[in-house]
């Protein structure tokens, strides 16, 4: 009778830790989901630049260096966007409110910087083409 009790503890010990274990296997993969996700993805970023809905230019953030280039809308405002460190923004902008300036560099993408006034978007993707799959960051 006693080893009867002592095979039955045994099993569910041997339960138990597979239960801990398969916990531990499935918290390790989230992890890495969740870190890839959070991580700024600096090396293949392509900046897409749309003036009034139109793609005025594309930049390949990891090749391109420090520059600096101003666009003009067609309501007559002009934006300067700036690249540095593999990081693009709206370094300065004649629009009334300025919340494109104030926004800094898109690191990461999915991340768009917006100037309504002026109707400029720049957009963050990475290198195949897709945007951030959803946003695990609160702004």
């Amino acid at each position: 009778m006693s080893k009867n009790i002592t095979d039955a503890f045994l099993k569910k010990r041997i339960v138990i830790l597979c239960i801990i274990a398969a916990l531990l296997l499935i918290s390790g993969i989230c992890a890495i989901f969740i870190s890839r996700e959070l991580l700024p993805q600096k090396n293949g970023a392509i900046a897409y630049i749309y003036s009034d809905g139109e793609l005025v230019k594309q930049i390949d953030l990891s090749g391109a260096g420090d520059l600096s280039f101003e666009i003009k809308s067609p309501t007559g405002g002009t934006n300067t966007v700036t690249v540095k460190d593999e990081d693009i923004c709206v370094s300065h902008a004649d629009c009334p409110n300025g919340l494109c300036v104030k926004q800094g560099f898109a690191k990461r993408a999915g991340v768009p910087i917006v100037c309504l006034p002026n109707k400029l978007v720049i957009i963050v993707k990475n290198k195949t083409g897709k945007e951030a799959d959803y946003d695990a960051v609160t702004y």
